[in-house]
């Protein structure tokens, strides 16, 4: 603890001041630069934002008029939330082997990807859920009286 108190005495704060307030200015200007690279692309991302929800639409569409594709797809998608859930599970399973077989640093990596694996089979379920009540809403559109 003395020697940080020793370090932190031997900085010069006036030199600290001085790159902090040049390191303000070049940080107002670079995010005007980026508030006005944002603004001229943002038109461009509407359109594409625009572009990809019609895909997407299209899509849904396609599924909601044909049971047999929506429940292959369905099926496709749960295979893939089965296989990452069961790929998380061995990783797990594998970093709480014992010390001997597996070091800490390994087992700390493998715990650390198993929970990556978690995190996308809960990803990939929750876009399942969230596809199938869109392709129910569409359905119920479909079934209103006009």
């Amino acid at each position: 603890m003395t020697d940080l108190i020793k370090q932190l005495a031997s900085i010069n704060w006036a030199g600290s001041l001085i790159s902090a307030v040049v390191l303000s200015i070049v940080g107002r200007l670079v995010a005007t630069y980026a508030e006005k690279l944002i603004e001229r692309f943002s038109t461009k991302w509407a359109a594409r934002r625009k572009r990809r929800a019609a895909v997407e639409t299209r899509s849904l569409q396609a599924l909601a008029a044909s049971p047999f594709d929506f429940g292959a797809t369905l099926a496709a998608s749960g295979m893939r939330v089965l296989i990452c859930f069961g790929l998380a599970s061995a990783i797990v399973a594998l970093a709480s082997v014992n010390e001997r077989y597996v070091p800490d640093t390994a087992s700390d990596v493998l715990m650390a990807l198993g929970t990556l694996f978690y995190l996308i089979s809960v990803f990939l379920g929750v876009d399942v859920l969230r596809r199938i009540s869109r392709v129910r809403g569409l359905r119920s559109d479909a079934t209103l009286p006009l």
